[in-house]
C-alpha cells in the first residue's frame, strides 16, 4: 500500500520554509493539497478566518508544482486521488492509454489528461495491430481506444483491450471510461458477464506493474462488477477526472 499526505492550505505564512518541507516529504509520498481562497469572496472569508493573507493564486500554482503537490480543487477530488494512490501502482512515466465504450468520454478524457501533463500517445503499429485482431474495423484504436459499441457483442473486449494495452512497453497507465457498470441492464446475462469480465480484469491489473482507474458514470449506482473492481485495487470514479 502506498501513503500519501492530504494537505488542505488556508493560507502560508512562511514560504520559502513551506517549500522546502514539501519538496523534502514528496520525494517520499505523493502530497495531495486543496488551496481554498480562488475568489474574490473566497479570499475574503480565508483572511477572516485565518487573520493572514490568502496569497496569489499563481504563486501558489507555482509553488506546488515546483515543489511537486498536486492540487485538486475540492474534498471530492482530493478522496479520489487519494484512493488512486492507495490502490494503484505508481506510473514509471506520463504516458497513459485511454480504453473507452463511447467516443466523447474518450475525447474529454483525453482532453482532461492533456491539461493535467499527462501524454495520450498515438500507440505502436504492433499494439494497433493486437487491438484490430480483437476489435471491429469501424473502432478508433489510435488512442483513445473506442470500443464503439462492441461490448454489446462481445463484453470481453474491455479486458482483452485492457491486457493489449498493459502490455505496450511505450504505456505508463490506462485509463477505462464510459459505461461501464450499466450494460448489466441490458439482460439479467450481461450482469452476471460484466462480473467476470470484472474478475479478469482485475487479475490482468494485478499482473502490471501499471494503475488502472476507471470513470463510470454508473459509479451512483455502485454495481457489483465495480466494487468487485475496487476491491481489487482498481478504483473508480463518476467524474471524468485522473486520480493521479
Amino acid at each position: 500500500m502506498l501513503y500519501m499526505e492530504g494537505l488542505f492550505v488556508e493560507s502560508v505564512d512562511d514560504g520559502r520554509k513551506f517549500l522546502e518541507v514539501a519538496k523534502e516529504a514528496s520525494q517520499k509520498m505523493p502530497i495531495v493539497a486543496i488551496k481554498i481562497g480562488r475568489s474574490a469572496a473566497g479570499v475574503r472569508a480565508a483572511v477572516s478566518h485565518t487573520a493572514s493573507l490568502a496569497g496569489s493564486e499563481s504563486v501558489f500554482d507555482a509553488a506546488f508544482k515546483q515543489c511537486g503537490v498536486i492540487r485538486v480543487d475540492n474534498s471530492s477530488e482530493l478522496l479520489d486521488v487519494a484512493e488512486a494512490f492507495c490502490k494503484c501502482a505508481l506510473p514509471q512515466g506520463n504516458r497513459i492509454a485511454i480504453l473507452t465504450d463511447g467516443g466523447g468520454h474518450g475525447v474529454m478524457a483525453a482532453d482532461k489528461a492533456e491539461r493535467v501533463g499527462l501524454q495520450v500517445p498515438v500507440l505502436s503499429e504492433s499494439t494497433q495491430a493486437k487491438l484490430r485482431r480483437v476489435l471491429k474495423p469501424h473502432c478508433p484504436i489510435k488512442n483513445p481506444v473506442d470500443l464503439a459499441g462492441t461490448p454489446e457483442a462481445d463484453l470481453w473486449v474491455f479486458d482483452k483491450c485492457a491486457k493489449i494495452l498493459l502490455e505496450d512497453p511505450d504505456i505508463d497507465g490506462v485509463v477505462i471510461v464510459g459505461l461501464y457498470g450499466g450494460y448489466a441492464a441490458l439482460s439479467e446475462n450481461f450482469a452476471a458477464l460484466e462480473l467476470e469480465v470484472a474478475k479478469s480484469l482485475a487479475g490482468s491489473v494485478a499482473a502490471s506493474a501499471k494503475p488502472v482507474t476507471m470513470h463510470s458514470i454508473y459509479q451512483p449506482v455502485k454495481p457489483d462488477c465495480l466494487k468487485l473492481l475496487s476491491d481489487q485495487n482498481v478504483p473508480y470514479i463518476r467524474q471524468l477526472k485522473l486520480p493521479y
